[in-house]
Parts: C-alpha cells; structure tokens; sequence
C-alpha cells in the first residue's frame, strides 16, 4: 500500500486465558502522574476550544481522577485547576462571542460553567457553583428555538445533546439536578422535532436525521451516535412519550444496521452504500466511527436489553485491538487512548468477567509509551488538551485503577 495506514500494527498478543499477561499498574499510575504537571504546566495557557482543547478541559481532568489521588497530590494539583479554571474565564471575558457560544458543552460556555459548578461544589465555594448554575441554566433559553444555530443546532459539541449531556453530569456530580425538568424536556422534544422535519425534507431512510454544516454525521462528534445516546439517557421522557420513543429505537435499529463487517460505522450519510470508503480509510475514531458508536449501543443494551446491541459492542472491540492504536497521537477523540476505552466499556458490560477486555484496554496504556508510539506517534495540535492530548489520556489512564467504575468523560453509562 503506498499510503500509510492510519494506525500501528498491534505488536502484542491477545489475551490467552490460563496465563497472566496484565501490565502492571503502577507503571499506568506513574506514567499517569508524569504527565499530570505537563498538562497543567502547558496546556492551560489558552482558553480557546472550551473544553475539548481550552484550558477548562484542564480543570476537569484534575475533577475526574481526583478521587484516584492521595491527599498530598490533591493538594498539590487543586490550585493548578483553579488557576486553569480562571484562565479559561478570562478568555471569555476578554472574547465574548456570539450568543449561541452559552449552551454549547464542548466549545463555549456551558462546558466551563458546569465545570466551575462542580469545582465550587468540592472545594465548598458556594458562590461559584450558584454563578456557574444560573448561567448554565440561563443558557438553556438560547437553544430552545428549533433553528437557533442555523448550520446545526442539535449535535454534541455546541449543540442541544451537549447541552443535555452537561446536564446529566451536573446531576451525576451534585447529586441533583439543577435544570427545571421542562427545560429538559422541552429540549429533548425539540431534539425530535428538528431530526423528524430534517428527514422528512431530505426524505431520508433515518426516521431521525440530523445535519452539521451540510453534512450528516453519524459519529459522536457532530452526529447522529451521540444525539441518539442523549436522548436514551432520559427514561422518564421515554416513557411519558411512546411515539417518540418507538421513533427513537427505530432510529437506533437504522444506524445498527450501517455496521460494516470489520465492526467499524461510516462517519457520515454519504460514505454509505456505493459511496463506502475502503475498510483501510475508515476513520477508527471516537469523533467518527466505532470508539464513539460503542457508547450508543452499550446505552441500548442497558435500556432495551436486545442482544444484537452487545453484539455489536464485541465487534467493535475486535476492531480496536486490530486498528485501534492510531498513529494520531495519545488523545481520546482521535488518539489511543479514547479506542483504549473500548475495552472498559465492554469490561462493565460483561461485569467484569471477561479478563481480555482489560488485558486490552492495559496494553493500549502500555503502548503509550513504547519506543515506536514515542518514535512514530503525530503530534496533536493541542497536545496536552482533554480531547486531542495528554489531559484525556490521563483521564484514561487512571481509569484503569478502577475499571468498572470509568467513565469516558461525560459519557457515563452508570446512571440516567
């Protein structure tokens, strides 16, 4: 092939049974805590990206592996977190931007004001979390109108779904929720609605079908897995709405059905059919294929308890210890250690009784630091931040202290 493949050639064994192969832990943990300073020291000096690559992506690697740290290291890291947390404050202050940049997660400002409520909540700064809680639930009205950001308005990164999905951690980490329930609702409607018109315009196959910038994504980052794994993480509105719901798991059944045989999805409506890539120039990426659709079918088979879905889940466990340790760098929207969550993923679903998925998921850590990662590996352009960099992979790393509570971050398949 004169082009090169997208991701290294596995260099280890599978899991044999009977013969014990785990790395070992405290080389993760310490590879882990090497990279911690870094991140702080040079991946919290820009604002820019919220939290996929700003400074508050920072601030919340230090609030995921926390309770993962001896009290000298917490004491030690906090104060780096807040300093990242009021850097990323200043950005907006001193760039305001546009009114929709309120309830957009992942690249405006509701990702940071969860993140600050959260940070005021464990440090007992009550004024913090009430601020960061009033804005982030003011900024619910931005996105209510059905077309309130023309180029797509219901997708993770600044659209409805994010909003959701910051919602849902929110109540995850405050042990509340402190959104009104019909804002909630009325967004997840809203979220229907908009799929519903877009399909029925573009008479496609999908009962729900979104856009992004003209485009039909289909991965976690901008599509359709991740606006369906939202939705599912509502039972309460399932269950008041039957129509909806029904319209949801059809949806849910369509998508399942784009699984190709390597286990892997199209990133987008259209590389299906004819128009398919090359299984060699699928993207293996949590942002647009499988590492991201896991957390879509994991969620379906928790509510509907069909066992296509885990099914599916297997398969695409397969697919990441084949052409998962990606070339791209360490990071977990397209790097090595977002394909490593695979594994943990399926690690809960099995309850922990399958000891290959966390023999993977510790290989994939051990491979971070090997000679030809180190050698070979591109450098992200945002190399220490949450999703592109170090900061996430440390979020995985140290998940695998403890595996069967990890958490892809703000993908938590433990509650709804």
């Amino acid at each position: 092939m004169s082009r090169q493949r997208r991701w290294f050639d596995n260099p280890y064994p599978d899991y044999q049974s009977g013969v014990e192969q785990l790395p070992n832990l405290e080389n993760v943990r310490k590879l882990a805590m090497e990279k911690v300073e870094q991140v702080f020291e040079k991946g919290s000096r820009d604002g820019d990206g919220g939290l996929y690559v700003g400074a508050v992506g920072c601030t919340y690697m230090f609030l995921h592996i926390m309770d993962k740290l001896t009290e000298q290291e917490r004491v030690k890291l906090l104060p780096l977190a807040i300093n990242a947390f009021q850097l990323q404050s200043v950005y907006f202050q001193q760039n305001p931007g546009n009114k929709t940049d309120e309830p957009a997660f992942l690249l405006g400002k509701a990702g940071h004001y969860a993140v600050g409520a959260v940070l005021g909540h464990i440090t007992g700064n009550q004024q913090l979390t009430q601020e960061c809680l009033q804005r982030f639930v003011a900024a619910a009205n931005v996105c209510k109108p059905i077309d309130f950001f023309k180029a797509g308005g219901d997708e993770l990164f600044v659209g409805r779904a994010g909003y959701l999905c910051g919602a849902l951690w929110l109540q995850q980490k405050l042990g509340y929720q402190p959104v009104p329930r019909e804002d909630l609702k009325l967004l997840w409607d809203t979220i229907i609605e908009s799929g519903r018109r877009y399909s029925k315009q573009r008479k496609s196959l999908c009962p729900l079908m979104f856009s992004y910038y003209q485009t039909e994504y289909l991965g976690a980052a901008h599509g359709l897995t991740s606006i369906l794994q939202i939705l599912i993480s509502f039972p309460a509105f399932l269950n008041e709405n039957q129509e909806a719901a029904a319209t949801i798991k059809a949806t849910i059944d369509f998508y399942h059905t784009l699984q190709d045989p390597t286990g892997n999805f199209p990133c987008a409506m259209d590389e299906t059919g004819p128009q398919s890539r090359h299984s060699d120039e699928m993207l293996v990426h949590w942002c647009h294929g499988a590492p991201g659709a896991i957390y879509l079918f994991a969620k379906a088979y928790q509510v509907y308890g069909e066992q296509k879905y885990l099914d599916a889940c297997m398969k695409m466990g397969d697919l990441m210890w084949t052409r998962g340790l990606l070339r791209k760098g360490p990071g977990i929207c397209h790097g090595v250690a977002g394909n490593g969550y695979v594994f943990l993923v399926l690690n809960q679903l099995l309850e922990g009784k399958d000891p290959k998925q966390l023999y993977r998921a510790r290989k994939f850590a051990e491979f971070l630091d090997c000679a030809q990662f180190l050698k070979e590996a591109r450098r992200p352009d945002c190399p220490y931040s949450l999703y592109e960099g170090w900061a996430g992979t440390v979020c995985y790393l140290m998940d695998l202290l403890q595996p069967l509570a990890a958490e892809f971050p703000f993908f938590n398949l433990h509650v709804n």
